[in-house]
Order: C-alpha cells, then sequence, then structure tokens
C-alpha cells in the first residue's frame, strides 16, 4: 500500500495543500494506508479533504471492510476483481 511505496508525489501534496475537497488514494491496501493519508492531510492544513481509497488489488479487496470503516466510502478501479 502507499506506506510501502512513494505514491503521494509533488503534484498530490499540492492538491492537497490547495483546497482540493476529495482525494483519491491510489493502490489504497489497508486501512493503515487510509490513516498515513489523513496524518499529511493534517500536516497540510487539509484535514477537511475526503479520502476515497481506489481499490485496485486483491490484497486491498481482502481488506475491504476495514478500509471501508477507515474511510467511510471506496472506488472500486478494476474490472477483473
Amino acid at each position: 500500500g502507499i506506506g510501502r511505496s512513494p505514491r503521494l508525489q509533488v503534484h498530490n501534496l499540492g492538491c492537497l495543500a490547495g483546497g482540493v475537497r476529495n482525494f483519491l488514494i491510489s493502490y489504497c491496501e489497508e486501512e493503515a494506508d487510509i490513516h498515513a493519508v489523513a496524518a499529511l492531510c493534517r500536516e497540510l492544513g487539509a484535514a477537511d479533504v475526503r479520502l476515497i481509497p481506489k481499490i485496485e488489488t486483491r490484497r486491498a479487496l481482502d481488506n475491504l471492510s476495514a478500509v471501508v470503516a477507515a474511510a467511510g466510502t471506496c472506488c472500486v478501479a478494476r474490472g477483473d476483481l
């Protein structure tokens, strides 16, 4: 998931700091990924951003209940899952 590799790029950080309302988390695989991005949002003064995890891997699907519980929503971005 996001905690294991640098998926948030400079552009993403600029968007978070720039006042976006919704932010999709690519390759979010577990609850910890959401908490990591939420902490970053707080650091950037963007605690109000709605985080939407993108379910793109089998591992994410296996952890779907925890991911949705942490975020309150999700986006399934793969037709093969």
